[in-house]
Parts: C-alpha cells; structure tokens; sequence
C-alpha cells in the first residue's frame, strides 16, 4: 500500500513539474523527454535482457502496452492492474522496463518531429530527467513491486487517492488551487472508486454462487 501511494505522489508531483516544459517543447515534445529518458534510465538499472521471456509472459506485455490505444481510460487502468498482476513471474523492475522501451519506440520520434533541437538544450534536459524520473520511472517500478504483493481490489483503493494528490501537488508545486466544488468532485470520484473496488469482490462472489446453482 505504501509502494502505491508514493508511486501516486511521484507520478502527481512529476505531472506538475512536466507542465513547465509544455511552453517550450509541446504536448508531444515532453512526452517525449519524459517516456524517452525514463526507458533509459530504466532500462540502466533493471537490465532487462538479462532474464529471457516465455511466449506467454511475451504475449501478456504486449497487452499491457498496446491496449491503451483502442479503449478508454477507465478499461486501460483495469487492464493495467489485471495485466500487471499476470507479469508477477517476470522479475522486479523489467516490466516496467521493456514497457517503457517499447512507450519511447513509439513517442520519441513524434516528440523529436514536434520539438526538434530544443530537446537537446541542457536545461531542458535536466528538467526532463528530473519529470522521467519522478513521473515515469519510479512510480511505474513501484507499482509493479504493489501489484506483486496488493489484491487488485486494494490497489484500486490506494489509486483512488490519485486525484486529491494531484490537486495537492498542483497546489504546492504550481501554486494552483481548486474551489470547493471542484474538491467535492474530487472526493465524489474517490468514493465511487473505493465503493466499486470494495464491492467488486463480493459481486464476484454472487455471480460465481449463481452460477454454482444453475449447474
């Protein structure tokens, strides 16, 4: 649980710090930057060519990446959390790893055409290191390491407290802060997660007792 909600503070607070680079890159130009250098830095630490994959661990990567390209966001987390669950035999840190190579295959050379040289300048660099690392990098591999330990209903909880993280983050480091309706959103959409996260078990339960007694 703890592994979740730092990955959570790192991924908000990174979020916040990737907002100043879009004036000078573009949407596509930071994605770039931050998928780009958080596959390297990944992939420096975890090394993951050095476990081989078996087809069916292979087949279930793939799934965990390109699947966020036909559905929607709320299917994409679901499927992230499931698909994650199913790489627990692949060792810490190379899912996130071989994800994040296969993300930058596909964003950089978009981010390259839409920034171009201003990627290269050094202080842009260093400011995108530091959004790879804390929006990419170490929250991906702590997510990992939670799915490996957490039942999905209880991640889905500790990810519910995202958008009250963001809104803090947002108001530390970018100074933005939210109306009171705007809280009441945000505290409406954690209890809806939490309220389905908790009941999903027992709606499982129900349906596999039903099916039980048809049979």
């Amino acid at each position: 649980m703890l592994a979740v909600l730092a990955s959570v503070s790192s991924l908000t607070a990174g979020t916040s710090l990737a907002k100043q680079l879009f004036p000078i890159l573009g949407a596509q130009g930071a994605s770039a930057l931050r998928v780009g250098l958080a596959a390297i830095i990944l992939a420096l630490i975890w090394r993951p060519w050095r476990w081989p994959l078996r087809s069916a661990q292979l087949a279930t990567l793939v799934q965990f990446l390109g699947l966020a390209c036909a559905a929607g966001s709320a299917v994409c987390w679901a499927l992230y959390i499931v698909l994650g669950r199913r790489l627990r035999g692949i060792p810490n840190g190379q899912a996130a790893s071989l994800g994040m190579l296969c993300a930058a295959v596909i964003v950089v050379p978009i981010g390259l055409a839409e920034a171009g040289a201003k990627l290269m300048q050094p202080s842009v660099l260093l400011l995108g290191l530091a959004v790879a690392v804390v929006s990419s990098a170490l929250p991906y591999s702590l997510e990992m390491l939670a799915l490996r330990r957490l039942p999905p209903a209880t991640f889905g909880v500790a990810l519910a407290s995202e958008p009250a993280v963001a809104a803090f983050m947002g108001m530390v480091v970018l100074n933005e802060h939210l109306n009171l309706w705007q809280w009441v959103v945000i505290f409406c959409i954690i209890c809806a997660a939490t309220g389905s996260a908790f009941t999903l078990p027992s709606r499982a339960a129900n349906e596999a007792d039903l099916s039980t007694t048809d049979h």
